[in-house]
């Protein structure tokens, strides 16, 4: 089990902060070393992109930080 707090845009940090959701996850974050740059949609819930397409979780991905 692993503590990660998610952003608007489901993006993974280790730390809280304003704006950012506690989440439990089970073994899917557990090897990551840079929660920075992992992308997680929780089961149920959807990620929409800028351009209007949804991605339903449950979504595991790197992304590319600005």
């Amino acid at each position: 089990m692993r503590t990660i707090y998610l952003d608007k845009d489901f993006i993974c940090h280790e730390e809280a902060d304003e704006g950012r959701r506690k989440l439990e996850v089970d073994e899917y974050l557990d090897s990551v070393p840079d929660l920075s740059c992992i992308r997680f949609v929780p089961m149920g819930e959807v990620w929409t992109r800028v351009d209007g397409t949804e991605f339903p979780g449950l979504m595991i991905t790197r992304v590319a930080l600005e």
